[in-house]
């Protein structure tokens, strides 16, 4: 069960990331009466697209932070996996390439294969 700091935490983030969508929304929106349906539409995903990649190399950024400070704390190996997923979805959000994706990919098949590996041996238990 998450703990009510990191819900906190997440809603807060949420509420920021939506106002940073609506103030580059609203920057984006020419000040002409004239606008049609499909400008707004592009300066829509204009502003989509700019909030992905400010919320993809933040996400990223801490990710590779958090990473390289364990590592220099010589922490081992398992316990430095669980930033490499953040990391390459931040990256994934700030530059959609899909060789980021397939990378995302075999890290998550190789973490639910190491707790498929690891459940299967606690079931059997010691030879």
């Amino acid at each position: 069960m998450p703990s009510s700091r990191s819900i906190i935490f997440v809603l807060v983030a949420a509420v920021a990331v939506t106002v940073l969508f609506l103030v580059i929304d609203y920057m984006s929106v020419s000040k002409s009466s004239t606008i049609t349906t499909v400008e707004k539409q592009s300066q829509t995903e204009f502003a989509a697209t700019w909030l992905f990649r400010i919320a993809g190399g933040f996400i990223a950024t801490a990710s590779a932070l958090a990473l390289l400070l364990r590592s220099l704390d010589r922490e081992p190996i398992g316990n430095l996996l669980p930033f490499v997923l953040p990391l390459l979805g931040g990256v994934l959000l700030a530059a959609t390439h899909w060789s980021v994706a397939i990378a995302m990919g075999i890290v998550v098949i190789g973490l639910t294969g190491k707790d498929i590996v690891a459940s299967l041996s606690t079931r059997r238990g010691p030879p």
